[in-house]
């Protein structure tokens, strides 16, 4: 307990003497009673000082001064309700100013609802620039093989208009490899739809005839390896080669072979010798280009 005219900065009322005290003093039945009262009235008054404290804390460090002697001391509790009105009356809580929140917050919060409402008003419209179109490569080869095609399908107009067969295809594709023509003649017979020179009708003709004289040399496409070597009832000697990426040639009415199977071989070589066996009217090359099992027009690629 502090003594009667001091001050304890780090206490503001004495409750809690109080109770240690009636806890370790029995009291008369009317002090125990005047005693609770004090308790109770030193509660309101402490709740209250820290509300006020929270409010205006310049009041209650002059409540603090006003009270704390005479909480400390056995007065009358009239006398303490007295100077605690005492105390708050010169405080004028209407006159308190509303909060209101700092202008930068505010013009903040005001952006953030509009980016709310609307996500993109305040971003900036990036412009549509159109993309350049690619400018087409110049590929002499690819451009024959399309006014090759022109000239086929106006041809095959004039035979017939049945569609090609399932494994057949008249497209012009890009070839994965050079190449070059198996031999130095003139087309005797063309791919496509034909009068067939033994059976007298229509029939598909899957590869291109170039007529040559018996044992003109025969020379590879491209690059590849002798996948077959022998003889054939329609085609006669014949050579195929495989080139790679599903791509494969096949040389038919040879009268000799020059290779074997499994043999690698360099485009331009010679391969076999022009002739006239199997299923032939007379010497000449009989020529197919294969992809993927599916027959393609040789006369597209024989650009060089």
């Amino acid at each position: 307990m502090t003594k009667h005219g001091e001050e304890n900065p780090s206490r503001v009322f004495s409750y809690f003497d109080v109770c240690v005290h009636m806890i370790s003093h029995p009291l008369a039945e009317e002090e125990f009673h005047l005693q609770r009262l004090r308790i109770q009235i030193c509660t309101a008054v402490f709740l209250c000082f820290t509300l006020i404290k929270l409010i205006s804390p310049a009041s209650a460090v002059q409540i603090k001064n006003e009270l704390q002697p005479v909480l400390n001391r056995n007065d009358n509790y009239h006398d303490i309700i007295h100077r605690f009105e005492k105390v708050l009356h010169p405080i004028n809580y209407h006159h308190l100013e509303p909060y209101e929140p700092h202008p930068p917050l505010t013009e903040l919060r005001r952006t953030l609802d509009g980016l709310i409402n609307d996500p993109l008003a305040e971003l900036p419209k990036a412009e549509t620039v159109p993309e350049p179109e690619p400018a087409l490569e110049e590929n002499p080869a690819l451009e024959f093989g399309y006014a090759a095609r022109d000239a086929f399908l106006e041809s095959q107009s004039q035979v017939t208009n049945a569609a090609p067969p399932e494994n057949v295809s008249y497209e012009v594709m890009t070839l994965p490899f050079e190449e070059s023509a198996p031999i130095a003649g003139e087309t005797s017979s063309g791919f496509g739809y034909r009068l067939h020179p033994i059976h007298g009708e229509i029939r598909f003709h899957y590869g291109t005839d170039f007529a040559a004289d018996a044992g003109t040399a025969i020379h590879a496409f491209a690059d590849g390896v002798v996948l077959e070597a022998g003889t054939d009832d329609g085609y006669g000697n014949y050579v195929k080669l495989e080139h790679g990426n599903g791509f494969i040639s096949l040389y038919g009415h040879c009268c000799e072979l020059l290779v074997s199977e499994g043999e690698a071989i360099s485009r331009g070589q010679p391969i076999a010798l022009v002739g006239s066996t199997g299923q032939s009217t007379g010497p000449h090359l009989h020529f197919e280009l294969i992809h993927d099992g599916v027959y393609l027009n040789p006369e597209f690629y024989l650009y060089s």
